[in-house]
């Protein structure tokens, strides 16, 4: 008897996401599989099974399951992407802040708007903050959950408080592509291990604390006052997120697949500024200039270790 035909038409339908060839070599296996996870599920729990047999049928179907080149790069990437989120969150906190405070003070004459103002700050922080805690802790998949509800909260600020406008465009292109990066990663490749862990937590801390600080004394760089520069937020994070390029393609035995995660990583922060031409072009230079050179110098060590390590003893 064809294990298949136990499965509930809905389970059919989702096992019809797999490669043929995939379906045709495993398919009696995946619909025995699923129809005994899933008996006696209802509600939630039978949601769950169901968007993790999609999930993996899609996954294979477009090659960035975890044995793809492209499910590698993307599990490097989506770290990386959530930590660059996360710091510019944390940037925006300068902002925020500023906000609550005037807001608390209204409590008492326009408690409508307090409460607005405070429940706006929360959909906007909270997430991201829970992310962080759970990507240090090694907790990818509630990670990428809270991510994602940050994301659709971001993009709702955008659309509902300050409108959909073409200069908006850059802002849900980034958001976009960020939630694609987090929910297309392979979780079980996802580095959750101690150097991972604090690669995403320092990443996060790195890209966003140091502009906060610069919101918040209003300070200048260089001279020139820092808000003045849009394009500042993306190029600090091609800076920070370099640094750790640098540092992966440095090491004696770097992973490729990984390093070239880091770079795809910080792609969304391109975007972040179009269609606005000048701080698009500032970003693009500073992504070619510190990205690019980051792997530059890198292969620049790579052949020097090489070398050396080739070098012939010299005869005693």
């Amino acid at each position: 008897m064809n294990e298949q035909h136990t499965v509930p038409q809905a389970g059919r339908r989702l096992i019809g996401l797999y490669p043929a060839r995939y379906r045709e070599l495993y398919g009696e296996d995946i619909a025995a599989t699923f129809a005994e996870a899933t008996e006696g599920l209802t509600g939630r729990a039978l949601l769950r099974e169901r968007l993790d047999l999609a999930s993996h049928a899609l996954r294979l179907r477009l090659r960035i399951a975890s044995t793809d080149p492209a499910g590698r790069i993307l599990a490097g990437a989506a770290p990386i992407a959530l930590a660059l989120g996360v710091g510019e969150s944390l940037y925006d906190q300068a902002w925020y802040v500023e906000d609550v405070i005037r807001a608390v003070s209204r409590v008492a004459t326009r408690p409508a708007l307090a409460a607005g103002t405070l429940g706006a700050y929360a959909a906007l922080v909270v997430p991201w903050i829970v992310a962080l805690l759970c990507a240090a802790a090694g907790r990818w998949k509630p990670a990428r959950r809270a991510a994602v509800l940050g994301l659709l909260a971001e993009t709702a600020f955008w659309e509902l408080i300050l409108g959909h406008t073409w200069q908006m465009y850059g802002e849900f292109a980034r958001i976009a592509l960020l939630a694609a990066l987090v929910l297309l990663a392979p979780a079980d490749l996802v580095d959750t291990g101690r150097r991972g862990r604090w690669e995403v937590t320092g990443l996060a801390i790195g890209a966003g604390l140091p502009l906060a600080a610069l919101a918040a004394s209003d300070a200048t760089v260089l001279g020139v006052f820092w808000q003045s520069v849009p394009a500042l937020l993306p190029i600090w994070a091609f800076a920070v997120a370099a640094a750790l390029l640098l540092a992966h393609l440095s090491a004696r035995r770097p992973d490729l697949f990984r390093a070239a995660g880091i770079a795809l990583g910080t792609v969304p922060w391109l975007l972040e500024q179009l269609p606005r031409r000048v701080p698009t072009v500032w970003a693009a230079t500073a992504f070619v200039v510190l990205i690019g050179g980051a792997v530059a110098l890198g292969g620049i060590i790579r052949l020097l270790r090489r070398a050396i390590d080739t070098e012939p003893a010299e005869p005693a």
